[in-house]
């Protein structure tokens, strides 16, 4: 999308145009016995955006994360969390990010969407110039926007992913007592 001053309002992903925007952190970890390596990926994004990252570094994390003692398991713990929190959202860039969002919905006189954005911010931090341009008239017929689901499908690969890596070290662990005589 051209910017026709809707850059505010747009997910650093697809470019989607989207009151609900979020300012989401996600971690993929990956380890090999002794050392593991934690990096942050995330940005701008819409929640069809963040759902796939929740999936994308919860698999990741899930399948290489876990296999180094004793980060990896730990930071596969984090990632995953986070994951299926759908990220990490720190209270003052999403506040920040939500404004923005706001007015520029409402420079272009789209007072659901700027409403929406605006009442999220005040969500995330308190804010009297927020307040105070939501009482504004042009507020008074805005409606709130749904929601995005709580639960999106990415989250949900988070769930399973959190399992896979315990229950490979409970099976390995069932296969070394059958097969090992001396550990019963």
């Amino acid at each position: 999308m051209a910017d026709d001053g809707w850059r505010d309002a747009t997910c650093s992903r697809c470019g989607v145009v989207s009151p609900h925007l979020r300012y989401a952190l996600f971690y993929r970890v990956w380890s090999i016995v002794v050392y593991s390596q934690r990096t942050t990926v995330g940005g701008v994004l819409c929640p069809a955006c963040r759902s796939r990252f929740a999936a994308m570094t919860a698999l990741f994390t899930g399948c290489l994360g876990p296999w180094g003692i004793p980060f990896g398991i730990l930071y596969s713990l984090h990632s995953l969390c986070t994951s299926i929190m759908g990220g990490e959202m720190k209270a003052a860039p999403n506040a920040a990010l939500l404004k923005r969002v706001g007015a520029t919905f409402a420079l272009h006189g789209r007072w659901n969407e700027s409403r929406t954005a605006f009442t999220d911010s005040l969500a995330f931090e308190p804010d009297v110039d927020v307040a105070t341009i939501i009482a504004a008239p042009e507020f008074a017929t805005a409606r709130l926007l749904p929601p995005p689901p709580r639960w999106a499908p990415g989250q949900l690969v988070g769930v399973a992913s959190l399992v896979l890596p315990f229950a490979l070290f409970l099976s390995l662990g069932a296969i070394l007592l059958v097969t090992d005589p001396s550990a019963r």
